[in-house]
């Protein structure tokens, strides 16, 4: 899987695209696009995937691979498009502030 934390709006989402085009994947083809958001709570990890999974996400609720947080793991089959994924991610950040998390950026493989 290829995936790219956070730096500015628009680079993340940019190199994880680059790295998926260096890989060979079809950017042609929909992808599985996992995004992760981490909460402090899992009252507030719930509460933003309920707002997530209203923007037509499938949502998942999880302890963090620390167990000192919460990941809300958000999936959705959709083309690895730059302008897409920014949305998103300006949609995530807004999400996670309000309900005092974090946005980690998202993740796919690469598809032939």
């Amino acid at each position: 899987m290829i995936r790219y934390g956070r730096t500015n709006k628009i680079e993340p989402d940019k190199k994880t695209i680059e790295h998926l085009e260096k890989a060979s994947s079809d950017l042609t083809k929909p992808h599985l696009i996992e995004f992760f958001l981490y909460f402090p709570s899992e009252h507030t990890a719930f509460s933003a995937a309920a707002e997530i999974a209203n923007h037509g996400f499938e949502v998942q609720v999880k302890p963090g691979s620390e167990g000192l947080d919460w990941l809300c793991f958000a999936t959705k089959l959709m083309f690895p498009e730059l302008d897409a994924l920014v949305c998103i991610r300006s949609k995530f950040e807004a999400i996670a502030q309000r309900f005092g998390g974090e946005y980690d950026g998202w993740g796919t493989a690469a598809v032939e």
